[in-house]
């Protein structure tokens, strides 16, 4: 198994640029990403290819699977301590939470107890229904596609 990263389909990130659209985990969480560029809240997704063989039940030939799929990211919530003044001058401390992109290359994505433990790996939700359509499409095309 393999894992690629990948951008959003065309379009995504421009339109949401003009809407101020975010991935939705950002509401949910209360994350304050207002001095993150669009394309920094929104990151990349995750394209998994598999090629694995299936027992055919002879000897003479086997099946190869091809499979693949585009799933959102992976993300880590961090938290910082932030100082705010207050209208009256008096200064609190405030926290802020963060999300943190997974980079490709992290362990952590593909260590099971990553997920169960306090390492905090979530899914980020950054697929968007338009990346959906846009790969599905894509995908249908290119297997579909006969040539003599």
């Amino acid at each position: 198994m393999a894992c690629f990263p990948l951008r959003h389909a065309p379009g995504v990130v421009d339109r949401a640029a003009s809407t101020g659209a975010i991935p939705k985990i950002f509401d949910l969480l209360k994350i304050d990403s207002a001095e993150d560029s669009v394309e920094e809240r929104f990151g990349d997704l995750r394209m998994w290819i598999r090629l694995h063989e299936e027992s055919s039940g002879s000897n003479e030939y086997t099946n190869l699977v091809f499979s693949f799929g585009i799933t959102s990211n992976l993300a880590r919530l961090a938290s910082e301590q932030e100082e705010v003044e207050q209208d009256g001058g008096t200064i609190t401390t405030q926290e802020k939470l963060t999300l943190q992109y997974l980079d490709i290359n992290d362990l952590a994505a593909y260590n099971r107890e990553s997920f169960t433990t306090a390492a905090g790996i979530i899914d980020a939700g950054n697929l968007t229904a338009e990346d959906v359509v846009t790969f599905d499409r894509l995908f249908s095309k290119a297997l579909n596609t006969r040539t003599d």
